[in-house]
């Protein structure tokens, strides 16, 4: 069973993402719309019977013309969309149905480049600044599921894009701060700055906030992680009891 408590989603808790703030926000909130569930490590739970949440959601940032338009960044752009491209298709393979991917874009700078394997299904945000949790409702898509649940599943959010010394960074560091286990696909980021990317890329890895690792070793990750609900799910009734 998850810790977690159901929580009603009111402004102060759409902005910091978790009702902490306010020593009396403690499952009394009267705003309106339905119970949320909460959780300081973003742990969920599911039945049997309910739709399955995403094992992963990846994050793809800035990935649009309008900022490939000058060195260095130019001479990436084919092989950031190569990297990109190989990236889902792994994760696909790895996770099903059970990956999710939300592109990132940019204010004003210009469509996604050409070539990149975008779905029907996949979902896209515009966000106004730096963080893709800036100004936008990514926190409450991610938390997107019920408050009913019994079998845990862990958050899995995946970053890549550009660049990584401030876009990359700054979400990494967000999705952190609200619980999520992060994730930095080092194969598919890339900055105008190789001094300062090089100094993020150090930065995340020896602090252990984020994960910073290859696209191969993420896909390992979400088939064990798909493996690991495939066996919860078998050891469930329909309203979620152990057998």
């Amino acid at each position: 069973m998850s810790s977690a408590t159901a929580r009603r989603i009111c402004g102060r808790c759409t902005t910091s993402g978790l009702c902490l703030s306010d020593p009396d926000h403690d499952g009394a909130c009267d705003a309106e719309g339905p119970p949320q569930l909460l959780s300081a490590d973003r742990r969920w739970a599911v039945r049997a019977t309910d739709p399955a949440p995403a094992l992963a959601t990846v994050l793809v940032h800035n990935l649009q013309l309008g900022l490939f338009r000058s060195d260095p960044l130019r001479q990436m752009r084919q092989g950031l969309v190569r990297a990109t491209n190989r990236m889902l298709r792994e994760f696909r393979a790895s996770a099903g149905a059970g990956l999710r991917v939300i592109w990132i874009a940019q204010a004003g700078v210009g469509e996604l480049l050409p070539g990149l394997a975008v779905r029907d299904e996949d979902e896209r945000l515009v966000k106004p600044r730096i963080s893709a949790f800036f100004g936008t409702d990514l926190d409450q898509r991610l938390m997107a599921m019920s408050a009913s649940r019994d079998v845990e599943c862990r958050q899995l959010v995946i970053v890549a894009g550009i660049t990584t010394h401030a876009d990359v960074r700054s979400t990494a560091i967000d999705a952190v701060q609200r619980g999520y286990d992060v994730r930095v696909a080092v194969d598919v980021i890339g900055s105008d700055d190789p001094e300062h990317e090089s100094i993020t890329e150090r930065w995340l890895a020896e602090s252990r906030l984020a994960r910073v690792q290859t696209i191969a070793a993420i896909a390992d990750d979400l088939a064990t992680l798909r493996a690991e609900r495939a066996r919860g799910l078998r050891g469930l009734t329909a309203d979620g009891q152990r057998r």
